[in-house]
């Protein structure tokens, strides 16, 4: 390196390392939305998380790029323990020009790893701070090219942390770590390149499959707006089909969506009413803002409601008006991707006196509604933060769902298991 390079490189890091930014500013008001907006926030703020606060906004003065104040805040968002509160950054990983070092055998991460669909490959390598930066080595999936880093595994007080970018923007969770599988909580799940365990395909389009004319597979990875039609049609399809005997609702990786768009599925699987749960939540003036934006509030009630109060909603019952689908048996394969609006499905599905759960146990993040992203001064940055609370009776994080028939250790083709040795037990009958 020249002297006038080494000039230019002290006066104007940004030009290699990304954008600076005020930490001290960014971190006071991402901790305060958080106090103001996210529901479970008194029960969970103990002395832990306010001392960590304390000590994060003290640090975040010696913080002068975007993406490493990103990952300080994210340190103090862990700690809440909440799924659905999803951090982000509008921009790519930073590894600050490091040289990286190869992976050894003896190390978990090492070899070649690829995503739930196999659309494209990663490795593995570190730098001297103890991060490791996973590279794209081969891709059929237009977001992700070769060469290209996406993921960040970064340590903080001995907790490992990823960052996972697609398509410039980069989020912030969890990892866990087992011999063959790295799980991004609620963003993706890699398994080894030719372990010796079975890879467990999970489909991330919505499809209908039907086999020996009799079986109906509906794959079922996501509840947006955008898959609404497509459900509907072929729940049209499945209720209309005279020769189908069982279902498959496959709701793997499924983190959830808006209810009304499951709805349409309830002539498959209804047997008797439908209840909801209790809704409560604490007014905040987040609530307000955003129902002041609806041209029909959903509460009209809670308006005059004093901050930090409780609003309850009671139990209301569901009835079909249209003859249900008589299915022998409906099977549910769930795992710990399935989340959310995913989960209130699961909970009236199991209303049903048709419907066998199987997969792995959910992670409870049901207890929350009304999840919200909100930018913040500088919009590089977003925090989905949930508002609302489903039945508060319970405790935060307590609420997951365990299914019928633990999969966790099945490692043929969850759904090749149900047809070949589930079915045929009905089939006798």
């Amino acid at each position: 390196m020249t002297i006038r390079t080494l000039i230019i490189f002290c006066f104007f890091p940004t030009i290699f390392f990304g954008q600076k930014c005020d930490c001290p500013k960014l971190s006071e008001e991402t901790f305060q939305k958080i106090q103001s907006a996210y529901a479970g926030f008194d029960e969970k703020a103990n002395t832990k998380i306010k001392k960590k606060a304390v000590k994060i906004l003290r640090n975040s003065a010696k913080i002068i790029l975007e993406y490493d104040c990103a990952k300080s805040i994210f340190e103090y968002i862990s700690l809440f323990n909440e799924r659905h509160m999803l951090f982000s950054y509008a921009d790519s990983i930073i590894n600050k020009g490091n040289s990286l070092i190869d992976v050894n055998k003896s190390d978990n991460l090492f070899g070649e790893w690829t995503n739930r669909d196999k659309t494209y490959t990663i490795k593995f390598k570190y730098n001297k701070q103890g991060s490791y930066f996973g590279t794209v080595t081969k891709s059929s999936n237009s977001s992700f090219q070769i060469g290209q880093t996406i993921i960040e595994v970064f340590l903080k007080n001995k907790k490992k942390f990823v960052a996972f970018s697609e398509e410039g923007k980069t989020y912030f969770t969890t990892l866990k770590e087992e011999n063959n599988s790295l799980t991004l909580d609620l963003i993706e799940k890699y398994n080894r390149v030719n372990s010796f365990s079975t890879f467990n395909d999970i489909s991330t389009k919505t499809d209908l499959e039907i086999q020996n004319d009799s079986i109906a597979i509906l794959r079922l990875p996501r509840f947006s707006q955008k898959s609404s039609k497509k459900i509907k049609l072929l729940s049209d399809s499945i209720y209309l089909n005279n020769n189908l005997k069982y279902l498959i609702l496959d709701v793997r990786g499924n983190p959830g969506g808006d209810p009304d768009v499951f709805y349409a599925l309830r002539k498959l699987y209804y047997s008797k009413p439908i209840s909801f749960p209790d809704i409560s939540f604490k007014i905040s003036k987040e609530i307000r803002q955003l129902d002041s934006l609806n041209e029909n509030p959903l509460f009209e009630e809670y308006k005059h409601f004093r901050n930090k109060e409780f609003y309850n909603v009671k139990v209301d019952t569901f009835f079909l008006k249209e003859r249900p689908k008589q299915f022998k048996k409906i099977f549910v394969l769930t795992d710990r991707f399935t989340g959310s609006t995913a989960e209130v499905f699961i909970k009236e599905l199991s209303q049903s006196n048709n419907v066998i759960h199987l997969g792995e146990t959910t992670n409870g993040v049901v207890d929350y509604f009304r999840v919200t992203p909100f930018k913040l001064k500088n919009e590089k940055f977003n925090i989905q933060i949930p508002l609302g609370k489903i039945n508060w009776d319970s405790k935060i994080d307590f609420t997951g769902i365990k299914p019928s028939i633990d999969l966790t250790n099945i490692d043929t083709n969850w759904t090749e298991y149900v047809i070949k040795m589930l079915i045929p037990k009905y089939v006798s009958h």
